[in-house]
């Protein structure tokens, strides 16, 4: 059995059969570690947004922000992606919803990104597959698992999944270029309703999108076995 299999069959184990998963237990919050690297593959944060305040996660609020460890050990900011049409999942590694959307994201993500590069799929990692911390190993695994390029951050201490209100597994956020959310959802939505909203922001937006030569390419290259 390959560790995709073994992540999946753990998975169904200890969700709830629901559009969403509850924890087990409580959680220990650690002190989040740091990561900063020279370089990213993730864009910058525009000059335009520099003044940016955001606050919380339901529709019609500006994005709360976050500055976490992704899953090559790198300091990411949600600040990163505005000026794009963004999707969040808050997710976790015990959850089955969340592996099931996991397994299937990078075909919206490709999808997506064929139609323009101003738009981005993130994953906000907060519990790994015993309902404890996540950590960037974590992270790695799970993008391994899934060929995931975009970026896997890690809430260690949950603090995103507090200021954004997140009781059950997985919550999917779609953010417009000016950090507004314009929909949430609580569970694990269709990939076709995912590609129908992100298409929406992308035509209702585009004259605020970033030009797309400022975006780097990431590599969307399937991992070596």
């Amino acid at each position: 059995m390959n560790s995709s299999s073994s992540r999946f069959l753990l998975s169904t184990l200890v969700l709830v059969a629901a559009a969403g998963c509850s924890p087990r237990n409580g959680i220990e919050r650690p002190t989040v570690g740091e990561g900063d690297c020279e370089e990213s593959q993730w864009p910058a944060t525009p000059n335009a947004f520099d003044e940016y305040v955001g606050a919380g996660a339901a529709v019609g609020e500006k994005l709360g922000e976050w500055s976490l460890l992704d899953q090559h050990g790198c300091r990411t900011d949600s600040s990163q992606f505005l000026g794009a049409v963004t999707m969040i999942d808050i997710s976790s590694v015990w959850c089955g919803p969340c592996n099931e959307a996991a397994a299937t994201s990078m075909e919206v993500f490709e999808a997506i990104r064929a139609r323009n590069r101003a738009s981005w799929l993130l994953t906000v990692l907060v519990q790994d597959e015993f309902a404890g911390p996540a950590g960037v190993s974590d992270a790695e695994e799970w993008s391994e698992d899934y060929g995931i390029t975009y970026p896997v951050v890690v809430d260690e201490a949950e603090s995103v999944r507090a200021d954004y209100g997140v009781i059950s597994f997985p919550v999917f956020l779609f953010v417009a270029p000016d950090g507004e959310v314009y929909e949430r959802i609580e569970g694990k939505p269709e990939d076709a309703e995912i590609l129908d909203l992100m298409e929406f922001g992308l035509e209702e937006w585009a004259s605020e999108l970033r030009p797309e030569d400022e975006i780097p390419e990431p590599d969307l290259a399937e991992p070596e076995e």
